[in-house]
């Protein structure tokens, strides 16, 4: 599903088909899997609907991404004033593609709004060639390879997610909103996380609206608190380890209890 997406939006015409022999490889080996296995797990609805229809298999649960709210609680007031953030694994195409993307066409468009915005580019192994032209850009710093990604998510005022493809949920998402980091996302970019546009973050789909919604929370420092406090609600209530532990409990018992079973038929 994934090669499927990065297909659409790869240019080569060379990686495209090969983008699309991987999705076809990748599918029959998803459906072959999933489809024998005693129990699944997808991180949201969406994806399970997808599974059930590509497997046939009815028993697959949904247990959400997890992470530790305590340790993403920092102090959000000493972020930098104008300072976006993007975060992500820097050698993964989808990644890839929205960094370009911002780059290009939203980026600017802030700019023209707030003339002071910086960019902050942090993720892992970044491709020589993105390095290279971010370390070219003004008032953009890329940082590779962060050890701690709270010191990256202290600076920043705005946490930007520009994905145009991929699936499953945004562990990023639920970072930056553990730290107190506003949130912009594309629709794709928030795919899986039950969240609505206006109360726990902001969603934008085409460059200049993305853009308005980046200044809109760089200019307010009221929406930017609001948006924050409400993003970080909704990591305690629905994505704290505390509070799913008890799922994926309840698929690994059930899981071995029905393999006990066929075993002692």
């Amino acid at each position: 599903m994934l090669a499927q997406g990065v297909a659409s939006a790869e240019r080569s015409l060379v990686l495209r088909f090969g983008y699309w022999i991987q999705h076809r490889c990748m599918l029959e080996f998803e459906r072959r899997q999933i489809g024998s296995a005693t129990a699944v797990t997808a991180v949201s609805h969406i994806d399970r609907g997808l599974l059930q229809e590509l497997s046939g298999n009815p028993r697959i649960e949904v247990v959400p991404n997890g992470i530790d709210p305590a340790f993403y609680e920092i102090d959000a007031h000493c972020s930098e004033p104008d300072t976006i953030g993007f975060i992500g694994a820097l050698d993964w195409r989808p990644t890839i593609d929205a960094v370009h993307h911002f780059v290009d066409h939203v980026f600017p468009r802030v700019r023209a709004k707030r003339p002071g915005a910086q960019l902050i580019v942090a993720g892992r192994r970044p491709q020589v060639d993105l390095a290279a032209r971010l370390d070219a850009l003004p008032d953009v710093e890329l940082i590779a390879d962060v050890p701690d990604m709270r010191d990256v998510l202290r600076r920043i005022a705005v946490s930007v997610v520009p994905i145009r493809v991929g699936s499953g949920s945004r562990i990023k998402i639920l970072e930056s909103m553990a730290a107190g980091c506003p949130v912009v996302s594309t629709s794709i970019g928030a795919e899986g996380l039950d969240v609505e546009d206006g109360v726990e973050l902001l969603l934008a789909d085409d460059a200049e609206r993305f853009a308005e919604n980046v200044a809109r929370v760089l200019e307010s420092r009221q929406m930017a608190r609001d948006l924050a406090n409400r993003g970080r609600r909704f990591v305690e209530d629905n994505h704290a380890w505390d509070r799913i532990v008890d799922r994926l409990d309840h698929v690994w018992a059930t899981a071995l209890g029905t393999k006990t079973g066929h075993e002692g038929g």
